[in-house]
Parts: structure tokens; sequence; C-alpha cells
């Protein structure tokens, strides 16, 4: 409640602790979460012919490196300093020739990730020990007859608890057992076909790492299934009769259901690229289920992660044919097309991991023609926390708070009891924070009880709301608790003065922290002075009034001021006598800021020495000014009476 033309004063005592059960009311927001594609961020933009890149954690600072390998013979290390900038390139080796695939792993088990590399035209499979303080000594061989190597990976393959070494090259799909300290053993051969590209999984769950393939010429997908006793089965996926030529596999949970499925890229009518799909039906079956997109033009390398969170894998690859690089959003088996980028030419490799540690799936990829390698941010916008409902007294300052992660704009919304519709809220005297995670609100009064609120945030997808939350006040039926006190007022020279309301407060306390107080009257002038009852009153924030009173006594102790037109002054008589004839002698001036009681001299007690007579010789009169409330001034003047005759001169 606000009063007007009265004295008001706020004050704020500290709070009551409420215990208040809350009633939550939460309301449908549209949406959890929301994905889009953020900036292209360069990782390395002059790298000669990244053929091939693999991300992963090099020097235990808790965010993704990039190792990276060229047909030019380097092997690089790109340091990440955890906000997805990195370092320009750290050279692991450039001892190889012509690098087709890096792969990062803790191959001796040391606590620190080693590099393992296969190159093609020195036919060797390799790998680098990191010695614990990030540095990398020369290529320990594991095999130089790996005639055109491609592929090198490491996994537990036995289930032994350490890592192995899968390879490929021209003619020969093998793994390599470490026994543990990282002796490998001979080449032990799965497969005498040959493929650029494999990708290893426990697709079924045995606790035994898989391996899925394509023949060179890609007509065929191949399941080496993992027997559990070193010795794999070949098994051979069957595709429909028009799809030619495969590409690339990968192996992710495409439906949901918790089981990982196969994703293979395609020639299809020797015309169309295709990515298709192979459902695990269980029983170590895989069956052909669908096909994601249909294009012109082929798809070289593909990659599936749950980009948007929402429960299934989404689907990325990319084009040399267009220079494009697509993402398949996965919508219940529904895969809607989005260009990432076309800036980038001739892709080589892909991946897909957390660049920014953020909580959300990046993607990588490198450019063989373009000399470099990027990463793409997911932008999956999504509410971390909710605003809460708040109950709270009248005039109690509060504030609702959301936090999103990667939105970039942010707004909050108001629906009125009065209207059915939110409005966006602007920052003003009641408001700040508009514009920002945090709504906060100054002063509330019970015209709000009831307001509803909601942030929407965004980064250039649709907008993400979040829970509608109400402002609710405390039903407050309780008085304050003003206790008063009697108080002097003094009066100044100014001839007024004002009462300051804490004078005539003791103590005053409310249960809600809001109360204004209002005085009945504060100023006090010269009419005033002695003993005035006045009137206290408190309104808390829920218009309960307390009125108390007390008495003001105004005092005036300020004293008179008195001056004459000199202080000595001197007359001349042929007499005895002088008497004064003017007021000459009289205070010239004398003032009070109230009232002058009286004026008067201790030589004849009179208010003017006119008329008055005075001997011959020096007499000091002193004058005493009183006001009303007994406070006086004085004032001294020697008045000097000559005699004339003691003057004369005699002639002779």
């Amino acid at each position: 409640m606000k009063i007007s033309n009265f004295f008001i004063i706020k004050v704020y005592k500290i709070k009551e602790v409420l215990i208040l059960f809350f009633l939550i009311l939460q309301i449908f927001s549209i949406s959890l979460s929301q994905t889009s594609i953020g900036d292209l961020h360069y990782v390395s933009a002059k790298f000669q012919s990244p053929f091939s890149v693999y991300a992963v954690d090099m020097d235990n600072d808790g965010d993704n490196d990039i190792i990276s390998g060229s047909s030019t013979d380097t092997i690089a290390w790109y340091r990440n300093d955890g906000s997805g900038l990195f370092t320009p390139a750290i050279n692991i080796s450039t001892e190889l020739d012509n690098i087709r695939c890096v792969f990062g792993c803790d191959l001796d088990m040391d606590g620190d990730i080693d590099v393992l590399s296969a190159s093609k035209n020195d036919n060797t499979i390799a790998w680098f020990e990191n010695d614990g303080d990030e540095n990398f000594g020369l290529p320990i061989i594991i095999a130089n007859n790996a005639s055109a190597a491609r592929f090198v990976g490491g996994y537990d393959m036995d289930n032994d608890n350490d890592i192995d070494i899968v390879a490929s090259y021209y003619a020969k799909i093998v793994w390599y057992e470490n026994d543990g300290n990282c002796n490998f053993s001979s080449q032990q051969i799965i497969s005498n076909s040959y493929s650029y590209r494999l990708c290893v999984s426990d697709i079924n769950g045995d606790a035994y790492n898989d391996i899925f393939t394509y023949n060179i010429n890609g007509e065929s997908l191949i399941w080496y299934k993992n027997n559990g006793n070193k010795t794999f089965s070949e098994k051979t996926i069957s595709l429909p009769a028009s799809h030619e030529n495969c590409y690339d596999i990968y192996v992710s949970d495409v439906n949901g259901n918790g089981q990982m499925d196969l994703i293979a890229s395609f020639k299809v009518d020797n015309y169309y690229g295709e990515i298709a799909w192979f459902q695990n039906e269980g029983n170590d079956n895989l069956t052909y289920k669908d096909r994601i997109t249909i294009k012109y033009g082929e798809f070289e390398r593909i990659t599936a992660c749950d980009f948007d969170d929402d429960g299934d894998a989404d689907v990325f690859s990319t084009r040399s044919h267009d220079r494009k690089l697509y993402w398949y959003r996965n919508d219940d088996l529904s895969f809607h097309s989005e260009t990432i980028t076309s800036n980038l030419s001739e892709y080589i490799d892909i991946l897909n991991i957390d660049i920014d540690m953020d909580d959300d799936i990046d993607i990588v990829v490198s450019s063989s023609y373009g000399h470099k390698i990027v990463w793409i941010e997911n932008l999956s916008m999504e509410i971390l926390s909710q605003p809460e409902c708040k109950i709270i007294c009248p005039y109690e300052n509060t504030s609702f708070s959301i936090k999103y992660k990667d939105a970039t704009f942010y707004k909050w919304q108001v629906k009125k009891n009065d209207e059915s519709y939110f409005c966006n809220i602007e920052d003003n005297e009641t408001y700040h924070g508009a514009y920002t995670q945090e709504l906060i609100i100054l002063q509330p009064d019970l015209l709000m009880n009831g307001f509803q609120y909601r942030c929407y945030g965004t980064n250039g997808s649709t907008p993400l709301f979040s829970d509608t939350v109400t402002l609710s006040m405390y039903d407050d039926n309780e008085p304050p608790v003003l206790v008063v006190k009697n108080t002097n007022l003094y009066l100044s020279e100014s001839i007024q003065t004002e009462l300051n309301i804490n004078d005539v407060i003791d103590s005053l306390y409310d249960n809600c922290s809001y109360v204004e107080t209002i005085l009945s009257r504060y100023i006090f002038d010269c009419s005033d002075i002695g003993e005035n009852q006045i009137e206290i009153t408190a309104i808390d924030g829920s218009g309960n009034i307390v009125i108390k009173t007390a008495m003001v006594n105004v005092i005036d102790t300020v004293s008179p001021i008195i001056q004459g037109f000199t202080d000595v002054v001197e007359f001349f008589t042929a007499n005895s006598l002088y008497i004064i004839e003017t007021d000459t002698c009289d205070p010239v001036l004398y003032y009070d800021n109230c009232y002058l009681a009286s004026m008067s001299n201790n030589f004849s007690n009179t208010e003017s020495l006119k008329h008055i007579e005075f001997p011959i010789g020096k007499t000091t009169v002193s004058w005493t000014a009183t006001d009303n409330s007994g406070n006086t001034a004085n004032y001294l003047c020697d008045i000097i009476v000559k005699n004339t005759n003691d003057y004369l001169v005699s002639v002779y």
C-alpha cells in the first residue's frame, strides 16, 4: 500500500524465516532441447594433406586433442586448450612414408596415450610410445610387410584387458596380439580380403569385439564375428541387388533400442549415392532396414552419433562431389537433411567427439586437398536448470533464474492476471535482467500476485521455452510490531526543524521484510515549543496497519544576538550629571530565532538609556537579552561623562 501526501520512509528489517510448503506449478514446455550447428573452427589451415584424424586426450588435461597423419609423411598433435582452440602442430614423427591412418590409445597401459600408425608407401604398421612427458621417440615397428597399409586401431580383441592391434592392408585383415607388455605376436590373419576401412565394435553384446568392413570392390558387407577363442567367423550381410559399391561403414544405435546397428554408404544403380542402415535383429542378424538418404553423387565418409541428444543416432556424411558436409537428423527414423558446410574440398576423414568439453558431440573433418582440419560445433541448446515458482512477501525483492546450454540469446516474458498471452519484458524500475538468464524483480506489489513468467533461449534455431512459473504473494494478516519512544527536538537558527522518524521509533519488526512508516507530522517551529503528540503509522506490504503515539518535546537552545553602535561613548557636561537624550547607547540590533522576551541593562533596569542620568566618570553598562525559552545574550558598553570645566584654558 502506498500513501501519498505523507512523509514516507521505507524501513527494511531482516525477514523472519517462513516455513512454507510450495505448490510448484509446472506447465509443459515446448521442448527440452534444440540442436543447431555452430561455427566452423579451424584446427589447422595449413597441414599438408591430412589423410587421417583421431581425437583423444593426449596430455591428460581432461579435453580431447587431435592427432593427424598426412600423405606427406607427418604425424602431428594439436593440443586443445579446453575450449576448442588448438596449438600449432606438434610433430610426433616424419619417419614414415604416406600416413594413411593414425590412432591414439594407451598401448602399454602406463596411463598415457600412445600413437599407432599405418603408412602406405613403406608398408608399415608402427607405434610411438608416449614417455609420460608427452615426448615421442622413433617408431616401434609392428610390421613392415603390411603392403599398402590403410587402417590400424587398438582394441582388446581377446578380452584379456590389454590393447591388441587390428590392421588392414593389401589382401589382408589381421590382428596382432599384445602379451600385456607390448610384445606383439606375428600377424594373425582374419581375412585375405582387402578393405580400406574397418569398423570394430561388440555389436552382439558378447564382450568380444567384432569387425565390420566391405571388400575392395564394395560389393558386399562383411561381419567378422569374434568367436571368443582368438578366431573369427566370416558372415556376409545381404544387400539389395541395386547396391553396387560400398564406400564406408559405421556402427551406432539408429533406432534407439539399446542395440548397435550398422550404417553404410553405397552407390546405387550406378548413379545415386545412398546411406542405408541395417537393423540389429539380435541372434547375430543384421537386416537391411531402410535408406537414410539418397542423393546424386557419392558419399565418401560417414559417422553417426546421437548429435541432438534425443536417444537415437544421427548420421553425418561427406561428399566431395559438391564439397558439402551433411547432417541427417534422425526423427523417429525419418531423416532430415541439413547442409553443414561447403567450404572444404576432398573430405578424407570424419569423426564425432566432444571438442569444446560442453557435454555434447562435435564433428571433426579433414580435407586433403584443402589442407585443413576443422571442427564444427554442436550448439545443442538445452535447459540445464529450470526456474522455480516463488512465494514471497509483498515488496520483497526476488528473482527467477534459468541455466541454458549453448543459448546465445535470452528473453523473459510475463503473463499478467488480466491477460491471456505472454508479452516481452523490458528492463525498467521493476525488472532487471530481461535479456539474461536471471530476471530480478524489485519490490513487487500485491497487484503482481499471480503473474506468470517464462524465458526463452535461442541460438539461431527454434526458441526453447522454459517452464512457466508463478509469482505468489504470502498471505500475510499480521500487522507490524511497532515500539515508539518520546524524543526531544531542538530548534535551529532557521526557526523550524524536521523530525527524523528514527528518533521516535524504538523498534520495528514485521514477519515480512517490507514496512512503510508514516509520521502524522514532521515539521516543527517556534510555535511548537514544549510537548507535542504525534502519530506513527507502520504499514506492511499486505496493508496491515499499526498506529502508535509519541511525544515530541520541542526545545529552543539558540541564544539571542545583540550588538551596539559602539563599545565606548563619551559625553561632556558642565554639570555633575549628564542626561542621555538619544538612543545612542542602546543596542542597535537584537534578534532571536523565536521570540525575544526582554531586553534590559544593569544600570537602570530599563530597555533604553534614553533620558537616563549618568555621573561624571566611566560607567560600564551590561545589556542582557532574554528569549521566551530563557536563552540569554550579553553586551557591554562603556559610557564616559566628562566635565567641560576641566578642559577650560585661561588667557593672561
